[in-house]
């Protein structure tokens, strides 16, 4: 059975549209939808917006197989260069999306004024939150490959070109298609915050989805439109992933390595993008294999001979220390990290306007920087749950919808365009949730920022995971069929050790897309709260009600003093009500003050004098007039300390130093844990003899 095109789109709208109704039935602010949308005034160029943000996708994808599969392949087959890449690789992925964002602003910015230089800024950034998976993906296709198609390809006189075209390409091509899809899907995970940037105190925004969905929720406050903008934007996922990456997805099943013919095997595809790229592969062949036939070509050829490839195994020399090699490579290691780390933090400094201070003064000034390391225990916590949770599900999903065309065929785009959506466009319909039914208090906080890192964490499992099973060779499970191996032995024995390879390689880009949602996930910035100061001489005077829009915050009241914190829902000018209580009775008074962006100063106002209960209430904060500073929901993480690091405290050595922490804490897990894994998963790579 084939699930149509038509009926999965509407799968998809039905379940959006029945969110929507949801949100409109419990939260009653909206009841005109449509007049609601229509008064968006960026509605009307969602057409052009959505055209923006494709070309702004296409360049970056371009940018990212130049970049993943030049540096995939030098990476895997050479020893001496993969010595460099790889630590440099390690490093470079592990540094959050934040970190390259002052860089990127600073640099095409100066360099291109005006839109054009918020552009490139704009595609690099995106470029950073997909070039990792297509380059892993490729580096560890190449480096399981079977020694025994090396052997073929020496046997068949296969050099230079002819070797990575023939042999290498395809055999690594099911590998790149799910590393793309991959790729895509981290792009439109960060678009929001690539086509709304927020730096330095200013605002570079860019007209694209993105940006129509950043501007309902930040800016117009609106959900309606928030939600709409979401519709669109999953309508327009879900297209390329059938028009283009489900027909590569089954493209690529032609390559992969099986030495039997088996039932299943591939089938020529129909669609037209896949009979394109035939066309274009042909044709570069016919091309390529007609210029280097040429006489002068080929004279010029043997003249300039290119490095032929070496089929057999690079072995260290014998006459080397280890000991010596292992500090030699951990020399290379801190070199390089210190480079990096050192840009970032000229970036980040000039991003701010702050030069780069005494670090002991940054200390000095934010002591909170030496609970660094338990910060970072945290996060390991939270993202070791989320982890757990997304390798349960996922390794269940995928085993079971894998086995079947039908569930196939239904679930794979669902999942897509679920791994494709990006968290700052749905944490507010989530953070919204969790609110009303939890609360703000510890347990929502920790359970909504569980469920964001999610959003940054599972896809990547459960898509490798997939491509892992969809490539397993068909005479394995024919061998497994006919030794009577099924159900849960077929699963332990065969399947499990089969797509190990693949649990690791996604579960390395897990860790890092969580450490990346962490500093959204921790750092929930939708809403959050300010604090409350007033001093009485009323008697009996016992708490403080504060109303801000629909948020109620009781304050405590004894020896004369109130202090707490308000809720407030987002910033701006406020309209609130004050209920004073008593023992004798209660007073409701109306209040105004303004909420200001994080990090901005605060500005006095005039404090308020209430009487009340044979006394006075002074509110000295908020007051008439003045603006504080939004706190937003926090939960205590790495993540969280580097928004506060650049939102509120503006520290370019706090920022740097906290990146350097996370950078250090992913490559150490890499180093430690995730390397000793990869290399035992290499035991299960397919060789064909």
């Amino acid at each position: 059975m084939r699930i149509s095109t038509g009926l999965l789109i509407k799968i998809i709208v039905i379940v959006v549209v029945l969110a929507f109704l949801f949100f409109t039935v419990t939260q009653r602010e909206f009841p005109n939808w449509v007049g609601e949308i229509n008064k968006n005034p960026e509605t009307s160029k969602l057409p052009y917006f959505i055209f923006r943000t494709m070309l702004r996708m296409i360049a970056a994808y371009l940018l990212v197989v130049l970049f993943g599969i030049t540096y995939g392949i030098i990476a895997g087959k050479y020893e001496r260069p993969r010595k460099v890449m790889m630590p440099l690789l390690d490093i470079l992925q592990s540094i959050p999306v934040l970190g390259y964002l002052p860089a990127a602003i600073l640099f095409f910015v100066n360099l291109f004024p005006g839109e054009l230089g918020v552009e490139i800024a704009s595609v690099l950034l995106i470029f950073t939150g997909e070039a990792w998976a297509v380059t892993f993906g490729v580096f560890g296709a190449v480096r399981s490959l079977p020694e025994d198609l090396n052997t073929v390809g020496k046997a068949f006189g296969l050099r230079g070109f002819r070797y990575y075209r023939k042999l290498l390409l395809p055999y690594m091509f099911p590998a790149f298609i799910t590393g793309s899809i991959l790729a895509w899907g981290g792009g439109w995970y960060f678009l929001v915050a690539c086509e709304f940037m927020t730096f330095g105190g200013r605002l570079y925004t860019l007209p694209g989805v993105g940006y129509y969905l950043a501007n309902a929720v930040y800016v117009q406050h609106s959900i309606v439109s928030a939600i709409f903008g979401l519709i669109v934007f999953i309508l327009l996922i879900f297209s390329i992933d059938k028009l283009v990456w489900a027909p590569l997805m089954d493209y690529s099943e032609k390559f992969k390595v099986q030495t039997l013919e088996h039932e299943e095997s591939y089938k020529q595809p129909h669609s037209h993008i896949v009979i394109a790229l035939r066309y274009a592969v042909h044709s570069f062949d016919d091309v390529w294999e007609s210029f280097f036939s040429i006489p002068f070509v080929q004279k010029f050829q043997t003249s300039i001979k290119l490095p032929e490839v070496k089929f057999g195994p690079l072995l260290p020399p014998m006459n080397i220390d280890p000991r010596r090699m292992r500090f030699r490579n951990l020399a290379l290691f801190i070199i390089l990290f210190t480079v990096v780390m050192y840009f970032i933090g000229i970036f980040v400094a000039a991003s701010l306007q702050t030069p780069l201070a005494d670090i002991q003064q940054s200390f000095r000034d934010h002591p909170e920087a030496y609970s660094i390391p338990a910060v970072t225990l945290k996060s390991i916590l939270r993202i070791f749950t989320a982890y757990i949770i997304a390798l349960v599900w996922t390794l269940a999903a995928g085993i079971i919808i894998t086995r079947s065309k039908t569930l196939s065929g239904i679930f794979l785009p669902i999942f897509d365009v679920g791994q494709s959506i990006p968290a700052l466009a749905i944490f507010p319909f989530i953070v919204i949730i969790i609110f009303k039914y939890i609360g703000t208090g510890p347990m929502g906080l920790e359970l909504a920022s569980v469920l964001l890192l999610l959003t940054g964490t599972q896809w990547y499992l459960l898509f490798n995971l997939i491509g892992a099973i969809k490539h397993i060779p068909g005479d394995i499970i024919e061998a497994a069929n006919s030794f009577g191996i099924k159900d849960w032995k077929f699963v332990v024995y065969v399947l499990l050790p089969a797509i190990f390879p693949g649990i690791i390689v996604g579960s390395i880009q897990a860790w890092g897309g969580a450490w990346n949602a962490s500093i959204v996930s921790e750092y929930i910035n939708y809403g959050g709260h300010i604090p409350f100061e007033a001093t009485y001489s009323a008697s009996g005077l016992t708490n403080i009600t504060a109303d801000v829009g629909g948020k109620i915050s009781t304050i405590p009241c004894s020896a004369g003093r109130c202090a707490g914190d308000i809720e407030v829902p987002s910033v701006g000018e406020q309209n609130a009500s004050l209920e004073l209580h008593s023992a004798s009775g209660s007073l409701t008074v109306p209040i105004v003050f303004n909420v200001s962006d994080i990090g901005e100063n605060e500005t006095a106002g005039k404090p308020m004098q209430i009487p009340f209960s044979a006394g006075t209430v002074i509110i000295t904060k908020p007051a008439d007039g003045s603006g504080i500073p939004l706190h937003p929901y926090s939960v205590d993480g790495l993540g969280a300390f580097i928004s506060r690091a650049t939102a509120e405290w503006g520290d370019p050595w706090l920022v740097t130093i906290a990146i350097g922490t996370m950078s250090l804490t992913i490559i150490t897990l890499n180093r430690t844990l995730w390397s000793y894994l990869f290399g035992k998963a290499e035991r299960y790579k397919f060789e064909m003899t």
